[in-house]
């Protein structure tokens, strides 16, 4: 921030000659909730789809951080935050398919992947369009 502030902002830290850390705390947690999110994140994903790390983020890259379905960018949110696209996989294969918002993972989901299902509620919706 390159702000001055006292000395009781910085951590403790042993290492450093002074026996301070060398950011003050507001800026050490705006980093940690940025970067280690992002590491976590990333092995979460790597443990659950087998998803190379950084990969993920490749996903989101190439679809320009929109749904694979709607095409807009997330809007629901949790505690506060948007949330990332949700990764779409296939419960009988394990394969991951694309990166989907919320709304759109929830549909595919509730079907089951049951594409006869998504086609009785097309034709559903055809038939009662105003």
């Amino acid at each position: 921030c390159g702000e001055c502030k006292p000395i009781e902002e910085f951590n403790r830290n042993r290492c450093k000659p002074d026996g301070r850390a060398v950011y003050c705390r507001t800026c050490t947690r705006q980093y940690a909730a940025h970067n280690y999110a992002e590491v976590a994140h990333d092995c979460i994903v790597s443990k659950i789809y087998g998803l190379e790390r950084g990969q993920y983020a490749a996903m989101n890259k190439k679809q320009k951080g929109k749904c694979a379905i709607c095409g807009r960018k997330e809007t629901a949110k949790y505690r506060g935050t948007v949330k990332r696209l949700a990764i779409d996989h296939s419960h009988v294969t394990d394969t991951v398919r694309e990166l989907l918002c919320n709304r759109c993972n929830a549909i595919i989901g509730y079907a089951d992947d049951n594409i006869g299902l998504l086609q009785s509620a097309i034709d559903y919706l055809n038939l009662h369009a105003a």
